[in-house]
């Protein structure tokens, strides 16, 4: 059965506000490393545990499996259980024992949550995994391809792919890792799964889980899980250019704050990452987008998009992005050679997914499913979650809110209600 409400949740929103707290004012905290800084090298010593190697600003505990170490972080209820929430903030490309996720915030906005379950937090592989040779300057290349318009972005891309492995795996989650994972820390805790909470792609991770789902979910803003690339790109590439319109392009310009210019590219790109944008900066800061007076902003969402970190180098964050989604939604037929336009910067995004198979991956629910959807959101078309989640069996009630933002997490208080979870 499906339902649908429609809301503004107060808390929801004082939890996003604590989350900004932690990120640069105008970024969406679910973004991968980007601007002028580099991220930390993995720097592991012989012997040396895989939370000492790496800091963490949340609790760090690990698991070896299959050969290799697994980080996460297991928050006990306030009161002994084995009931536990799996809890994932979505991605890919997230280093959710970051801190800049926000697992204490979301807590404490949601105490009926923490008194109640245990909360299972899951690091993602690539965080600590080593690039191989090459590779990085290979993600430089594809950048910096369809950042220049060189017309060499297939041949880039191609590159990267190879040098970085992104067909091997390992950079990402896939269905049989995370299920075996989910299952090696519930054994080690002596916890059992009750419910689930995802954010955007955590309703990807929820499908790995398949048969084994808990008990209850709550998918909010939910990625449209069996939807192939190019519906994908074409229905957000018409969402956006509807919320955003008329864009003035710009032309390059140099500014103190950034190490390259700002450009057409960096415009088009920035377009797409409004989507991410606390609603409370939206207006302000799409005004300075698409009318090209934001030139500061314009190169931090660009940079934000991309990963972008130094001059030209980009996130790894980026190949455990790619090796997920691709493995979800296959190939895009066509490639741009130049990006002019926020459609041309999603199909660049989507270009890496070229040779690739679709996983037959379809979507799943529990029992018990709240699903929370917006249609403001250019980054989770309402449209295909809707068409995804209302047709799968079980007690599914649909949420809609009027928050713009991607990164809202508005209608989780119905959601609550619905999974049977008081104030």
């Amino acid at each position: 059965m499906v339902k649908g409400v429609r809301l503004r949740s107060r808390r929801a929103l004082v939890f996003l506000s604590c989350l900004l707290v932690l990120v640069v004012a105008g970024i969406i905290t679910v973004r991968l490393a980007q601007g002028d800084d580099k991220p930390t090298e993995v720097a592991r010593s012989a012997g040396e545990s895989a939370c000492s190697a790496r800091k963490t600003r949340e609790h760090c505990d690990e698991i070896h499996l299959d050969g290799r170490t697994w980080r996460y972080a297991y928050r006990p209820a306030e009161k002994a259980t084995a009931d536990t929430v799996l809890l994932d903030f979505g991605g890919p490309g997230l280093s959710a024992l970051s801190g800049s996720l926000g697992l204490g915030p979301f807590l404490e906005a949601y105490p009926q949550l923490s008194k109640r379950y245990n909360f299972l937090v899951i690091e993602e592989p690539w965080v600590m995994r080593a690039l191989p040779d090459g590779c990085d300057a290979a993600m430089s290349g594809y950048y910096l391809a369809y950042r220049d318009a060189t017309g060499g972005g297939v041949a880039a891309t191609k590159s990267m792919v190879d040098k970085c492995d992104l067909r091997g795996g390992g950079w990402g989650f896939d269905r049989e890792s995370y299920g075996k994972l989910v299952k090696a820390i519930a054994q080690k805790h002596g916890s059992q799964l009750k419910g689930f909470i995802g954010h955007s792609w955590g309703a990807t991770r929820l499908a790995y889980l398949g048969k084994d789902a808990p008990e209850w979910s709550i998918l909010l803003r939910p990625f449209p899980v069996g939807v192939d690339s190019e519906t994908l790109v074409r229905t957000r590439a018409q969402l956006t250019a509807t919320l955003y319109p008329a864009v003035a392009q710009v032309t390059g310009s140099r500014i103190d704050t950034r190490s390259l210019e700002v450009t057409q590219f960096d415009q088009a790109s920035a377009i797409v990452d409004l989507g991410y944008v606390p609603s409370e900066y939206l207006a302000a800061e799409s005004a300075g987008v698409r009318d090209g007076s934001g030139l500061a902003q314009i190169g931090k969402l660009s940079d934000a998009l991309w990963g972008r970190y130094g001059t030209d180098s980009l996130s790894p964050g980026n190949l455990a992005q790619f090796q997920e989604i691709c493995a979800v939604v296959g190939p895009l037929a066509a490639q741009p050679l130049t990006i002019t336009t926020s459609a041309d910067a999603l199909a660049a995004r989507f270009a890496p997914c070229a040779g690739f198979s679709r996983n037959g991956l379809v979507a799943s629910a529990s029992p018990t499913t709240c699903v929370v959807t917006s249609k403001y959101d250019s980054v989770a078309p309402e449209g295909l979650a809707r068409s995804t989640y209302g047709t799968l069996p079980g007690n599914v009630k649909f949420v809609d809110t009027d928050e713009k933002s991607h990164s809202s997490f508005a209608g989780m208080e119905a959601c609550l209600t619905h999974v049977g979870i008081a104030n």
